[in-house]
């Protein structure tokens, strides 16, 4: 027994000595993830990607699972904390627009008695476009201080109302224009229906026409000398019988520059 004893600790020096050089990889086990990070070299799923693609490798490669990058968040899931997201991709909504008939165009008149200090009011005008696209103009006025019944209102040629009859005829740009307030009426461009004053004198008119425009165009109130409203002593009658003095309101009672 004693010959044996250098034999079996020369033996057992051996083994000793050659579990220090056993390889990492075989101390790795195959069903239970490592304790630490482990990294493997010339793993078969880890592969170099060509020009032009995005780098995606993980330090720790554990067997039997696919390599994840740090920086690749799964379907899904939101980002943890400490988790980076290069070059995320940004969401764009485009809001479709409703097909519209465009931005309004507005104007206003200041309206005064011609010789009647009493008379005052405003008108508001707005421009909009029909489903068909044609300008249609609104017209809103109110007055005060009229004599009760149906005055005559029309679109007159000039944006001057001192004196009123500054104002010109009835504004009609047409290429066969004629501005002769009781001829060629009711076809002026500018002509409008009657304003009805109540006992106490104030008058509203609502109407709307096509025959005129607020925006650039042949038949804009904002040419080279502008426009005007006026306001008759009398009703329009519109003219049944042809041109007859008097026939489209007869004299002027107030008057506003379209602005």
């Amino acid at each position: 027994m004693d010959r044996l004893k250098p034999f079996l600790l020369a033996t057992t020096s051996l083994v000793l000595f050659a579990g220090l050089f056993t390889p990492v990889s075989s101390q790795i086990s195959t069903t239970q993830p490592p304790s630490r990070p482990v990294t493997i070299l010339n793993d078969p799923r880890v592969v170099t990607p060509t020009a032009g693609q995005p780098t995606a490798i993980s330090p720790n490669i554990i067997p039997g699972k696919p390599p994840v990058s740090p920086n690749i968040i799964p379907p899904g899931k939101p980002p943890s904390s400490g988790v980076r997201v290069l070059n995320p991709p940004t969401a764009v909504f485009i809001r479709a627009k409703k097909p519209g008939r465009g931005k309004s165009v507005r104007a206003s008149a200041d309206i005064l008695g011609c010789t009647d200090p009493n008379i005052s009011g405003t008108a508001q005008l707005r421009e909009k476009k029909t489903a068909e696209g044609v300008k249609e103009v609104r017209v809103r006025m109110k007055v005060k201080g009229l004599p009760p019944g149906n005055h005559a209102v029309h679109i007159h040629e000039t944006a001057d109302c001192v004196p009123c009859g500054d104002a010109g005829g009835h504004f009609d740009p047409g290429p066969n224009g004629n501005s002769s307030p009781d001829d060629n009426h009711p076809f002026h461009s500018g002509d409008l229906i009657n304003i009805k004053a109540k006992k106490n004198g104030n008058a509203t008119l609502n109407t709307r026409t096509t025959r005129v425009t607020l925006s650039p165009g042949p038949l804009s109130l904002f040419d080279t000398d502008g426009s005007a409203f006026i306001i008759h002593v009398d009703p329009d009658t519109y003219c049944p019988n042809g041109a007859q003095a008097g026939c489209a309101g007869g004299p002027r009672a107030a008057c506003g520059v379209i602005k």
